[in-house]
C-alpha cells in the first residue's frame, strides 16, 4: 500500500509546506540531539571482521583501501580483486553504476526509468521495486555493490544530475531513500548512496566551494543521508566539490575536499552513526594523511593516494597502523553484515540480465511518476473520440541522462511514435500527429 500516496489541488500545496515544515523540525531535532540512530551492524559482523583484520599484515589491510584502474580480469567501472586470510575469502568487490541501472556501455539490461520519475510517484513500494530490479539485474551481472542511490538535494534547476537524485524535497528523500535502499540490499548487493555532501552542480564541480551554514546542513543537506544511515545502507560516496562549513560568521573547516572534510565526515560518522564505508567518487581523493585521518576508507578507482603512498605513510608516522586497520575493518565489517562474503558474486557482465517482466515493471513506474498536478475542465484524460489532432513537442533523441545514469536501453518508443500508436495503432504515422522541433530541451 502506498505510505505517500500524492494529495492533490489545495491538499497537496498544503500538504508540501507541512511536509518542509516538519523536516525542518527533525533536522534541527537532529541537530540538537547531535546523533542518529547508530550503527545497524551486528555486533556479530564486527567481530568477525575484527577476528579477520587482526590477522592481516598492514599490506593486507591496503589492499582494501583502494581501486585497481580497471585490472585486465575485471571490466567493472571499479574493483578490488578477492584476498583471503585465515582460511576467509573475501570475494572480488566488483563496483558498478548507477542509479538508473546497469550502466558504463553495458548491454543486455533494462533502461529504467529516472530515479526523479520514480520518486514523484510518491509510493515507497515503488521505490523498493525500483530498487530490487536494479539490484537483480546488477547481481547477475557480476557486481555486487550498486554505485547509487544518489540523494543530492536538487538545489540548482540546471544541475545535470537532477535526473538521478531524489528531488529538491529532503523530507521527501529521506523517505523514499530508505524504501529503495531496502529494495536494493534485499539482494546478495550494497547500496552505494551519494555524493556526500552538497554536489549540487556538475558544472566545475572539481573546483566549486559549497559554502554552507552548519543549520543549513543539518535541515537540508544532510537528512536523506541520515535516512540512508538507519537504513543499514553499506557504503556513502565522497563528493568532488570544496566545502567550508560556517558556524554563523566562523568557519568551522577550510575550503575542503569533501572526501578529506575534518567537519562533515565527522557528522556522517560520529553523529548520523554511519558504521559503513566511505568510498570516493571517482578521481576525487587528493591527499593521503588528511584523507586517512579525516575519514575516508577508500580510493576509487586507482591507488595514487590509499596504496604504496599509505603504507609510506604509516612507516613515517605520521598515519597510524591502528587507522589503517580502522579502515580495512570497516570495509570487512560491511561486507560480512550484507552477507556478501558467504553470496559472493556469481555473475559476469556478459550475462543476460533483462527480462520482459523487468521492462513491464520499468514502464509501470514510469507511468506511476507522471504526476499531473492540476486537471483543470477535466482535460485529462484525453478521449480519442472527436480528437482532431495531436503536437508532440520536444527532443526526441535524448531517451537517457549522461555520465552514471546513461543506460543503454533494450528498445527505444520515443514520444512520437508512443502517441500515434496510441491514438492509432502501429506506425506507419498518420498525418494526425505532427512532431515540432527546434525546443530546446535544456530550457
Amino acid at each position: 500500500s502506498r505510505d505517500l500516496a500524492p494529495p492533490s489541488g489545495p491538499a497537496r500545496a498544503f500538504a508540501r509546506d507541512a511536509m518542509r515544515c516538519a523536516a525542518f523540525a527533525l533536522a534541527l531535532a537532529g541537530l540538537l540531539a547531535s546523533a542518529c540512530a547508530g550503527s545497524p551492524w551486528p555486533a556479530a559482523a564486527k567481530a568477525k571482521a575484527q577476528a579477520i583484520v587482526a590477522q592481516m599484515s598492514i599490506e593486507d589491510c591496503v589492499h582494501f583501501t583502494h581501486g585497481y584502474d580497471r585490472t585486465p580480469s575485471q571490466n567493472y567501472v571499479g574493483d578490488v580483486p578477492s584476498l583471503t586470510v585465515g582460511g576467509v575469502t573475501i570475494p572480488n568487490m566488483n563496483f558498478e553504476d548507477g542509479p538508473q541501472g546497469v550502466a558504463d556501455g553495458t548491454t543486455q539490461v533494462t533502461a529504467w526509468p529516472s530515479a526523479l520519475s520514480v520518486v514523484a510517484s510518491w509510493d515507497g513500494d515503488a521505490m523498493y521495486a525500483f530498487g530490487k530490479g536494479m539490484a537483480t539485474e546488477q547481481y547477475i551481472k557480476g557486481t555486487n555493490v550498486l554505485l547509487g542511490p544518489m540523494i543530492n538535494l536538487a538545489r540548482v534547476p540546471q544541475g545535470g544530475r537532477n535526473f538521478e537524485s531524489q528531488g529538491e524535497d529532503p523530507h521527501l528523500a529521506s523517505k523514499l531513500v530508505v524504501h529503495e535502499i531496502n529494495g536494493i540490499q534485499s539482494m546478495p548487493v550494497s547500496a552505494c548512496h551519494k555524493h556526500f555532501v552538497a554536489n549540487s552542480q556538475e558544472y566545475q564541480r572539481h573546483y566549486v566551494v559549497e559554502v554552507l551554514d552548519r543549520r543549513l546542513l543539518w535541515e537540508l543537506y544532510y537528512p536523506a543521508f541520515a535516512a540512508a544511515t538507519d537504513a543499514g545502507s553499506g557504503v556513502v560516496m565522497c563528493s568532488y566539490n570544496r566545502v567550508r562549513v560556517m558556524n554563523g560568521s566562523q568557519a568551522m573547516s577550510g575550503d575542503t575536499y569533501a572526501c578529506e572534510n575534518p567537519v562533515t565526515l565527522a557528522d556522517l560518522k560520529d553523529r548520523m552513526g554511519f558504521d559503513g564505508f566511505v568510498q570516493s567518487d571517482w578521481g576525487a581523493t587528493h591527499s593521503t594523511v588528511d584523507s586517512a585521518k579525516n575519514g575516508l576508507d577508500q580510493e576509487m578507482p586507482g591507488s595514487d593516494y590509499l596504496g604504496q603512498a599509505l603504507l609510506d605513510a604509516v612507516k613515517a608516522g605520521t598515519v597510524t597502523e591502528a587507522e589503517v586497520r580502522g579502515m580495512a575493518t570497516r570495509i570487512l565489517t560491511t561486507f560480512i553484515a550484507l552477507d556478501l562474503v558467504d553470496r559472493p558474486p556469481t555473475g559476469n557482465l556478459s550475462a543476460n540480465a533483462t527480462s520482459a517482466a523487468h521492462n513491464k515493471l520499468a514502464r509501470t513506474l514510469a507511468v506511476n511518476g507522471t504526476v499531473l498536478l492540476k486537471n483543470d475542465k477535466k482535460t485529462l484524460p484525453v478521449s480519442k473520440q472527436g480528437l482532431r489532432s495531436v503536437a508532440v513537442i520536444g527532443d526526441l533523441s535524448t531517451v537517457t541522462g549522461g555520465g552514471s545514469g546513461h543506460v543503454i536501453p533494450p528498445y527505444v518508443v520515443d514520444s512520437l511514435q508512443g502517441v500515434s500508436d496510441a491514438l492509432n495503432g502501429r506506425f506507419p504515422r498518420p498525418a494526425n500527429c505532427t512532431l515540432l522541433k527546434g525546443v530546446d530541451f535544456y530550457q
